[in-house]
């Protein structure tokens, strides 16, 4: 009888409780975005150049959502408000939970799934963390991003793009 009594309520239970996963669209509308990218770098004329010879891996920070109008105007991409190298040789963001000091002693983290490379784009892959603010993460594997950082310059694939889940909480500072 408890049984039939609790079956009998579950449509409810979803009502009030939705367990949708987030879509894409929902978190476009967001204005804090992340975006876990691959870079090639880009290499200055100087002996001061701290930029990685090599390949890298990095996280771009968007205090809003992509917008044409903030684009480097040699590459036509979008520049962060903020960026901070990962991993040099990349590595995957697949499979491995990152976790790693940026500006200001803020920590960000992700977990993307292990088979997430696999997802079409704007599959949910996982999740990330910067500060205090959650994201959720998606498949990309095409917008272009340009790094200007003192640490890493370079052209960018953003690999997963993370969308903020409460818009206006952290400041990515």
């Amino acid at each position: 009888m408890l049984a039939a009594l609790l079956l009998g309520a579950q449509p409810y239970f979803a009502l009030a409780h939705p367990a949708l996963p987030p879509t894409t669209d929902l978190a476009a509308a967001k204005a804090h975005n992340i975006y876990l990218v691959t870079c090639v770098p880009k290499n200055r004329n100087d002996d001061d150049n701290p930029t990685p010879s090599a390949n890298f891996t990095a996280i771009a920070y968007f205090r809003q959502p992509l917008n044409v109008t903030n684009v480097d105007p040699d590459t036509k991409a979008p520049k962060p408000d903020k960026a901070a190298l990962v991993a040099q040789p990349p590595e995957p963001w697949e499979g491995v939970r990152w976790k790693v000091k940026v500006w200001n002693d803020k920590v960000f983290s992700a977990s993307i799934a292990a088979d997430a490379a696999t997802g079409a784009k704007g599959s949910l892959a996982g999740d990330a963390k910067l500060g205090d603010e959650d994201y959720v993460c998606f498949k990309d594997g095409e917008t272009a991003v340009r790094i200007r950082e003192d640490g890493a310059r370079g052209n960018c694939v953003a690999d997963y793009w993370c969308a903020g889940l409460e818009a206006g909480k952290g400041k990515g500072r």
